[in-house]
């Protein structure tokens, strides 16, 4: 009992000081673009249930990011896929696993996912892909706490800040039956088995993967 006082104590001291850093830190200021399923800008201060918009361009980055919705279909939030890649330079020696989520408007891979999206050609495109794991980062809103979700909620609705995270493009080259993913619960990266049904986001630029750093940190 003599030590719950100054336990309690140094505990709120330590909050004190850990509220105080966590106000000095400097945010990251997003430019983010709704856009229309036709590619037309959106106006930017419509309601995403009375008028949804399909797509978000990242003006600092060039990438353009899909919008998840919550109704059934291709771009439903809580569809989830196992990753598959046929592409060998991208899967390292190993596709995943054909068809293992659960969702609706394409078969439940990535590989399925994509393509379906290409064919719909949302916003008027059809180059989308999965984002690589770095391309992924960028969509993180650190000064969101858990349990998030850690993103832009006002341009991305509808994410999922459970656990089990979205897909990346990126394989784990330790190992080829993992890919890292992001969770937006807490916004960190982690490996997962390729054939675990997961969340996916599609993207699309006509950035070169090499500048994205670049463009989304710019000398002052």
């Amino acid at each position: 009992m003599r030590f719950y006082l100054p336990t309690m104590a140094c505990l709120a001291l330590v909050l004190s000081f850990l509220v105080g850093c966590d106000k000095a830190m400097p945010k990251y200021e997003f430019r983010l673009t709704r856009m229309d399923a036709d590619g037309r800008k959106h106006g930017e201060k419509a309601s995403f249930d009375k008028h949804p918009w399909a797509c978000v361009r990242d003006e600092k980055t060039g990438l353009i990011w899909e919008v998840k919705t919550a109704a059934r279909g291709l771009h439903a939030s809580t569809n989830t896929y196992t990753w598959y890649s046929s592409d060998e330079m991208e899967n390292m020696g190993y596709e995943g696993k054909r068809d293992g989520g659960k969702c609706t408007g394409s078969p439940c891979d990535t590989e399925s996912f994509i393509a379906a999206l290409n064919s719909e050609k949302l916003c008027g495109y059809a180059d989308w892909r999965m984002p690589s794991a770095e391309e992924a980062s960028t969509l993180v809103d650190a000064s969101v706490r858990f349990p998030g979700p850690t993103i832009a909620q006002s341009y991305f609705p509808n994410t999922q800040s459970a656990k089990v995270g979205y897909w990346s493009a990126t394989a784990f080259d330790k190992h080829r039956s993992g890919a890292w993913a992001w969770r937006f619960d807490h916004g960190a990266d982690f490996v997962a088995m390729k054939d675990e049904p997961r969340y996916a986001r599609a993207v699309r630029s006509n950035v070169d993967s090499h500048q994205l750093q670049a463009r989304a940190n710019p000398e002052e």
